[in-house]
């Protein structure tokens, strides 16, 4: 599991450093202090041979770069001369070291016999690209591993290259807000392979008693709830879904990483405690580390008071919170919590976000 983060020059962070990281992490925030930012960065990180990255998590906020100016959005001030770098160290001591550039490269590529089409002009077709290195470090060896994502906006191409010697063991996910319909397939199909499906239909239970069954039929997941035919799950209210999705994908990335933005989206205060229970259980089953951001002061009681529960007390000192604050300067910084800490602070009604 990640125990320290450090990240220079990403988004708005010139410089920012979250240490002593935990199995389940609730990262708070007032809007723009850069929580998302923060997941994108652990994102990145878990993904070095993956460029496609580097767009999806524009992608995700509904942008697509079009050229090198915009291409350095993910750029502290926008200002690429220097890389980005993120870095993070397991509790094991495994570490890996990233660097991001954006790269301008003038070049074109004409077939010869059609020479004559190509229009008389002065100016070349420009492409830009980010070269990703990435140094990964454990207590016997080194290694290095280079990939790089090409922009063509004449074109309109991306080209993806990656080390072909390399493959990836952590597995991470990312929950967006806004879910789509598509999120759970993948591990709703594990959990039925490996005959697991009990495990999402007792924790929706709680949310809706009446849940006889779940089933996937043909490029959707079924419901059924006792009526006389079942219903497709989207047609659910936002917390079945959200439920059903967190528990979905926390078995998807059994002993990894789970990155999830505003996790209280879309449920009702009188649900958080049932949505953290559900999730702590699994995630903790599963050996599952959780980044999670909000700030519905709702949810982080709701995470207190799981945690003050006998059946899940084993999670006690898995459990951190970060409050991400700036300071005067506008620079970010990170405040840890532990769950002794924290649990004081909420329950004397102190601010933690």
């Amino acid at each position: 599991m990640i125990q320290d983060i450090k990240i220079e020059r990403f988004r708005g962070f010139s410089q920012l450093n979250m240490l002593d990281c935990a199995q389940f992490n609730l990262i708070l925030g007032e809007n723009n202090s850069g929580k998302s930012s923060l997941l994108e960065a652990i994102l990145l990180l878990s993904g070095p041979n993956n460029p496609t990255l580097n767009t999806l998590i524009n992608a995700i906020r509904g942008w697509q770069a079009k050229d090198k100016d915009e291409a350095k959005i993910i750029f502290y001030a926008e200002d690429a001369s220097q890389p980005i770098t993120l870095w993070m160290q397991t509790e094991t001591g495994e570490s890996r070291k990233m660097e991001i550039n954006l790269l301008h490269q003038a070049e074109e590529v004409i077939n010869i016999d059609k020479i004559r089409d190509v229009p008389a002009s002065n100016q070349s077709k420009e492409a830009y690209k980010y070269a990703i290195n990435t140094t990964l470090s454990d207590n016997t060896k080194q290694s290095a591993i280079h990939s790089e994502l090409t922009f063509d906006p004449i074109n309109k191409k991306i080209i993806a290259k990656g080390d072909e010697s390399y493959t990836e063991l952590l597995a991470a996910n990312y929950l967006p807000p806004v879910i789509g319909f598509t999120n759970d397939m993948q591990g709703f199909d594990k959990m039925v392979e490996q005959k697991e499906k009990h495990i999402l239909i007792e924790a929706l239970q709680f949310l809706e008693p009446n849940l006889k069954d779940i089933a996937k039929i043909k490029d959707r997941i079924w419901v059924d709830l006792g009526y006389e035919q079942m219903l497709p799950s989207n047609v659910l209210g936002d917390g079945f879904r959200k439920v059903m999705s967190l528990i979905t994908q926390v078995y998807n990335s059994q002993n990894g990483i789970l990155l999830i933005d505003e996790i209280d989206n879309g449920m009702h205060f009188k649900s958080l405690k049932l949505m953290w229970k559900s999730l702590l259980k699994v995630a903790e089953s599963y050996h599952v580390q959780i980044f999670a951001t909000s700030h519905n002061i709702d949810s982080i009681q709701a995470y207190n008071q799981v945690l003050e529960e006998s059946d899940l007390a084993s999670c006690q000192d898995k459990a951190r919170i970060f409050a991400l604050r700036k300071l005067p300067d506008n620079h970010p910084k990170t405040y840890k919590y532990t769950y002794k800490q924290f649990n004081y602070l909420i329950n004397e009604e102190i601010e933690l976000r």
